[in-house]
């Protein structure tokens, strides 16, 4: 089963808010390599969700639970679906995880 790493700053949509909404649609992501990333998503994939502002870390997990599509705002850009499964504790520095070989998916 692929696992991925969903980047977003924690001031914009957080771990907290994922949590408290239980699902959400990850978009507006405009890096290229994030957008393969997605596309390349199918139901039941894990993702990682990584903080990048402040105490930059892993902080909890997600389940894709839709296919990726097209961004509907961003012909360039995709989406998908994810659920909140779980937070990290503690929350994970990249540095003190060698081991984990995921793709980034930054909005």
């Amino acid at each position: 089963m692929p696992y991925f790493l969903a980047k977003t700053d924690p001031e914009t949509y957080s771990i907290d808010h994922l949590e408290k909404e239980k699902k959400t649609v990850w978009d507006g992501v405009s890096n290229p390599q994030a957008v393969r990333a997605i596309r390349s998503m199918r139901p039941g994939d894990k993702v990682f969700i990584y903080h990048s502002g402040g105490l930059s870390a892993v902080v909890g997990l997600a389940k894709v639970i839709s296919e990726s599509r097209t961004d509907p705002k961003n012909d360039k850009s995709a989406v998908a679906e994810f659920e909140f499964l779980g937070r990290l504790e503690p929350p994970t520095t990249l540095g003190l995880s060698p081991h984990l070989n995921a793709a980034a998916v930054a909005p």
